[in-house]
C-alpha cells in the first residue's frame, strides 16, 4: 500500500512495532521507499528493547496527531491501549483507523 499510495502531498510515519526485530516482516522493503520518497519515513520499534510503544512517543516523533489521519493494525488489546493513549495525546477519534486481528 504505501509503494503505491504515497503522494508527495502527504507525509507517513510507519511505525512498526513487534517485539523482536527478526518479527519485522518486509522492513527493508519498506526501509528502501524512503531514499526515493522523502514524504515516507519507517520507524521501526522493538517493544523487547524500548517498551511497549506509547502514544507519547508517536506524539515525540510525528508531532501534532490533532488533524493526522493514524492507522493502526495488531492485536485488539493493543490496539485499543494504543488508541486511548493516542486521543490523551489530541489525536481526533474520527481520524483513528483500525484493522483488528487476534493471535490464536
Amino acid at each position: 500500500m504505501i509503494r503505491n499510495r504515497v503522494s508527495p502531498l502527504f507525509k507517513v510515519d510507519f511505525y512498526y512495532a513487534t517485539s523482536v526485530l527478526a518479527d519485522q516482516v518486509c522492513a527493508e522493503e519498506i526501509r528502501s521507499l524512503e531514499p526515493h520518497n522523502p514524504s515516507v519515513r519507517f520507524i521501526p520499534y522493538i517493544s523487547k528493547e524500548q517498551g511497549r510503544l506509547t502514544g507519547e512517543f508517536i506524539k515525540k516523533n510525528s508531532g501534532d496527531l490533532s488533524q493526522k489521519d493514524i492507522f493502526l493494525c495488531g492485536p485488539i488489546p493493543m490496539m485499543r491501549a494504543l488508541r486511548k493513549q493516542l486521543r490523551k495525546q489530541g489525536a481526533r477519534n474520527l481520524f483513528i483507523h483500525s484493522e483488528e486481528f487476534d493471535l490464536l
